[in-house]
């Protein structure tokens, strides 16, 4: 049996569907490493999570948009000595105007934020996991994944994309022992 404890990655950190996931793995005894903007509300929550339960909670505030985060990101995690076990990519957004209307660099921060980050994290922990022979990625997708596209084309495109690829690595994976998974909730606050 692994005694082993395990750690857990999980962005878009501070508040909602990533809050409750840190709730629930500090719980399950998991160690954290938290990412999101706002350090102010990661450092509230690794608060109040260590005082809860006996785990090891390091804190990293990155925005996604930039393209050198998720190697950041990595960087912290490997002078903290941590390797990530389970990553939860988590950090998003929902574009509001329509495709054409929206301006160049905010379509950019999507894709970076909900494609590239998601890709490039899950590429970066895959080479320990394989090692370990153990991992779990939970990609967060969404139900406009199985949607027409609406006023929101390149949200359901980027859901669409996050599904599919979360589908294509757990086949590629699984025989090391690492699963991924898209979660696709519906309309959140």
């Amino acid at each position: 049996m692994n005694t082993k404890r395990r750690t857990a990655l999980i962005t878009g950190a501070s508040a909602g569907i990533g809050a409750s996931f840190a709730k629930f793995l500090a719980a399950q005894g998991y160690d954290l490493l938290l990412v999101a903007r706002r350090a102010e509300r990661l450092n509230e929550l690794a608060n109040e999570l260590t005082q809860q339960y006996p785990i090891k909670c390091a804190v990293f505030a990155a925005d996604l948009t930039d393209a050198k985060a998720p190697a950041q990101i990595m960087a912290f995690a490997k002078e903290q000595g941590v390797v990530i076990d389970m990553l939860i990519n988590n950090a998003g957004l929902s574009g509001k105007t329509a495709f054409a209307d929206t301006p160049w660099q905010d379509l950019a921060n999507e894709i970076q934020l909900m494609i590239t980050a998601v890709t490039e994290l899950a590429h970066r922990v895959i080479p320990d996991m394989k090692q370990q022979g153990w991992g779990r990625i939970i990609n967060l997708s969404s139900l406009a994944a199985f949607s027409p596209p609406g006023a929101s084309l390149l949200y359901t495109g980027i859901k669409s994309y996050v599904l599919n690829i979360s589908e294509s690595l757990d086949m590629e994976l699984k025989s090391y022992g690492i699963h991924v998974t898209a979660l696709c909730p519906g309309f959140t606050h």
